[in-house]
Protein backbone atom coordinates (compact mmCIF):
# COMPACT_ATOMS: atom_id res chain seq x y z
CA UNK A 1 0.00 0.00 0.00
CA UNK A 2 0.68 3.72 -0.32
CA UNK A 3 -0.03 6.82 0.55
CA UNK A 4 -1.76 9.49 -1.48
CA UNK A 5 -2.17 13.51 -1.08
CA UNK A 6 -4.50 15.48 -2.77
CA UNK A 7 -3.61 18.93 -4.73
CA UNK A 8 -3.85 21.00 -1.25
CA UNK A 9 -1.55 18.18 0.74
CA UNK A 10 -4.36 16.73 2.48
CA UNK A 11 -3.73 12.64 3.53
CA UNK A 12 -5.68 10.45 1.58
CA UNK A 13 -4.58 7.66 3.42
CA UNK A 14 -3.14 4.49 2.36
CA UNK A 15 -4.45 3.36 -0.62
CA UNK A 16 -4.53 -0.11 -2.19
CA UNK A 17 -4.72 0.42 -6.12
CA UNK A 18 -1.83 0.21 -8.55
CA UNK A 19 0.39 2.87 -8.29
CA UNK A 20 -0.58 5.58 -11.26
CA UNK A 21 2.91 5.48 -12.49
CA UNK A 22 3.03 1.58 -13.03
CA UNK A 23 2.52 -0.58 -16.05
CA UNK A 24 -0.47 -1.92 -14.39
CA UNK A 25 -2.55 1.21 -13.64
CA UNK A 26 -5.41 2.52 -16.28
CA UNK A 27 -5.48 6.35 -16.87
CA UNK A 28 -9.74 5.56 -15.51
CA UNK A 29 -9.36 4.34 -12.68
CA UNK A 30 -8.85 5.93 -9.59
CA UNK A 31 -5.17 5.84 -8.12
CA UNK A 32 -6.72 4.76 -4.53
CA UNK A 33 -9.19 2.50 -4.65
CA UNK A 34 -9.06 1.32 -8.05
CA UNK A 35 -12.54 1.79 -9.52
CA UNK A 36 -12.77 2.66 -12.73
CA UNK A 37 -14.10 6.92 -12.82
CA UNK A 38 -16.23 8.68 -14.33
CA UNK A 39 -15.08 11.34 -16.74
CA UNK A 40 -16.08 15.25 -15.78
CA UNK A 41 -16.06 18.10 -17.87
CA UNK A 42 -13.84 20.70 -16.48
CA UNK A 43 -16.71 23.36 -17.01
CA UNK A 44 -18.24 21.02 -13.53
CA UNK A 45 -15.06 21.21 -11.76
CA UNK A 46 -14.55 24.60 -11.83
CA UNK A 47 -18.10 25.05 -9.90
CA UNK A 48 -16.78 22.36 -7.46
CA UNK A 49 -13.45 23.00 -6.98
CA UNK A 50 -12.00 25.81 -3.98
CA UNK A 51 -10.75 28.70 -5.76
CA UNK A 52 -7.32 28.50 -4.99
CA UNK A 53 -7.27 25.06 -6.47
CA UNK A 54 -8.51 27.00 -9.69
CA UNK A 55 -5.50 26.36 -11.59
CA UNK A 56 -5.07 22.75 -11.25
CA UNK A 57 -8.58 22.20 -12.99
CA UNK A 58 -8.10 21.06 -16.99
CA UNK A 59 -9.93 18.42 -18.77
CA UNK A 60 -9.28 14.48 -18.32
CA UNK A 61 -10.40 14.42 -15.11
CA UNK A 62 -12.67 11.88 -13.68
CA UNK A 63 -15.01 11.51 -10.75
CA UNK A 64 -14.43 8.61 -7.84
CA UNK A 65 -18.20 7.50 -6.78
CA UNK A 66 -16.41 5.11 -4.78
CA UNK A 67 -18.14 6.25 -0.94
CA UNK A 68 -15.35 5.47 1.29
CA UNK A 69 -12.74 6.43 -0.84
CA UNK A 70 -11.42 10.08 -0.20
CA UNK A 71 -10.64 10.62 -3.78
CA UNK A 72 -13.23 13.38 -5.41
CA UNK A 73 -11.50 13.93 -8.77
CA UNK A 74 -8.31 12.46 -10.49
CA UNK A 75 -5.84 12.69 -13.56
CA UNK A 76 -3.72 9.95 -12.91
CA UNK A 77 -1.58 11.01 -15.83
CA UNK A 78 -0.73 14.28 -13.97
CA UNK A 79 -1.35 12.47 -10.74
CA UNK A 80 -3.42 15.36 -9.14
CA UNK A 81 -6.00 13.95 -6.65
CA UNK A 82 -8.84 16.48 -5.16
CA UNK A 83 -10.14 15.30 -2.24
CA UNK A 84 -13.80 16.41 -0.42
CA UNK A 85 -11.52 19.06 1.74
CA UNK A 86 -10.58 20.40 -2.04
CA UNK A 87 -14.17 21.49 -2.78
CA UNK A 88 -16.73 24.04 -2.23
CA UNK A 89 -19.50 21.46 -2.23
CA UNK A 90 -20.41 18.01 -0.26
CA UNK A 91 -20.33 15.15 -1.92
CA UNK A 92 -23.39 13.64 -1.51
CA UNK A 93 -22.25 10.04 -2.50
CA UNK A 94 -19.49 10.52 0.04
CA UNK A 95 -21.20 11.87 3.10
CA UNK A 96 -22.04 10.52 6.37
CA UNK A 97 -22.91 13.59 8.57
CA UNK A 98 -26.40 15.12 7.48
CA UNK A 99 -26.74 16.86 5.62
CA UNK A 100 -26.45 15.24 2.55
CA UNK A 101 -27.00 16.94 -0.70
CA UNK A 102 -28.57 14.26 -3.16
CA UNK A 103 -30.46 16.97 -5.94
CA UNK A 104 -27.98 19.83 -5.88
CA UNK A 105 -30.62 21.70 -8.45
CA UNK A 106 -33.12 22.25 -5.99
CA UNK A 107 -31.26 21.34 -3.02
CA UNK A 108 -32.97 18.72 -1.71
CA UNK A 109 -30.92 16.64 0.98
CA UNK A 110 -31.68 12.96 1.75
CA UNK A 111 -33.34 13.76 4.71
CA UNK A 112 -36.49 15.41 2.98
CA UNK A 113 -36.97 12.51 0.74
CA UNK A 114 -36.38 10.13 3.84
CA UNK A 115 -39.38 12.49 5.56
CA UNK A 116 -41.71 12.68 2.57
CA UNK A 117 -41.34 8.95 2.17
CA UNK A 118 -40.89 7.84 6.17
CA UNK A 119 -43.07 9.88 7.82
CA UNK A 120 -45.32 12.01 5.79
CA UNK A 121 -46.34 8.78 3.69
CA UNK A 122 -46.88 10.84 0.86
CA UNK A 123 -44.66 9.33 -1.90
CA UNK A 124 -44.45 5.66 -3.51
CA UNK A 125 -41.97 6.89 -6.55
CA UNK A 126 -39.65 8.73 -7.98
CA UNK A 127 -42.76 11.08 -9.83
CA UNK A 128 -44.16 11.27 -6.02
CA UNK A 129 -40.84 12.39 -4.79
CA UNK A 130 -40.17 14.80 -7.97
CA UNK A 131 -43.71 15.72 -7.26
CA UNK A 132 -43.14 16.54 -3.37
CA UNK A 133 -39.62 17.62 -3.32
CA UNK A 134 -39.21 18.55 -6.38
CA UNK A 135 -35.71 16.28 -6.35
CA UNK A 136 -34.87 15.79 -9.90
CA UNK A 137 -36.41 18.21 -11.54
CA UNK A 138 -33.66 20.57 -12.19
CA UNK A 139 -31.58 21.00 -15.48
CA UNK A 140 -28.12 22.56 -14.36
CA UNK A 141 -26.52 19.03 -13.12
CA UNK A 142 -23.20 19.77 -15.00
CA UNK A 143 -22.76 23.30 -13.13
CA UNK A 144 -24.14 21.86 -9.64
CA UNK A 145 -23.66 18.39 -9.38
CA UNK A 146 -19.87 17.02 -8.30
CA UNK A 147 -20.35 14.07 -10.24
CA UNK A 148 -21.59 16.48 -13.63
CA UNK A 149 -24.07 14.35 -13.87
CA UNK A 150 -27.95 13.61 -13.54
CA UNK A 151 -29.15 12.93 -9.16
CA UNK A 152 -31.85 9.92 -10.56
CA UNK A 153 -29.82 6.86 -9.18
CA UNK A 154 -28.79 8.49 -6.08
CA UNK A 155 -33.05 9.99 -5.48
CA UNK A 156 -33.76 6.14 -6.17
CA UNK A 157 -31.39 4.81 -3.93
CA UNK A 158 -33.17 6.83 -1.05
CA UNK A 159 -36.43 6.15 -1.97
CA UNK A 160 -35.75 2.21 -1.93
CA UNK A 161 -34.19 2.84 1.54
CA UNK A 162 -37.16 4.75 2.36
CA UNK A 163 -39.61 2.39 1.66
CA UNK A 164 -38.21 -0.22 3.25
CA UNK A 165 -37.84 1.51 6.26
CA UNK A 166 -41.89 2.40 6.00
CA UNK A 167 -42.37 -1.28 5.00
CA UNK A 168 -40.60 -2.45 8.60
CA UNK A 169 -43.17 0.00 10.32
CA UNK A 170 -40.19 2.18 11.91
CA UNK A 171 -41.35 5.82 11.88
CA UNK A 172 -38.04 7.12 11.10
CA UNK A 173 -34.71 6.86 9.59
CA UNK A 174 -31.37 7.87 10.32
CA UNK A 175 -29.48 10.35 7.79
CA UNK A 176 -26.48 9.79 5.74
CA UNK A 177 -26.46 5.72 4.98
CA UNK A 178 -27.37 6.26 1.66
CA UNK A 179 -24.19 4.79 -0.53
CA UNK A 180 -25.33 3.25 -3.60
Amino acid sequence: MRRLLSVSGVNLGACDAQSPGSIHAQADMCGCCGAVGLPVLALTMRNMVRDDLQSLVDEGFRFCSTPECQVVYFDNGSRRYFSKADLKVRVGIKETEHPVPVCYCLGVTEADILRAIVENGCCNTLEDVKHYTGARTGRECRLKNPSGRCCEAHVRSVIERGLAVRRAGKGHVRTGQTHE
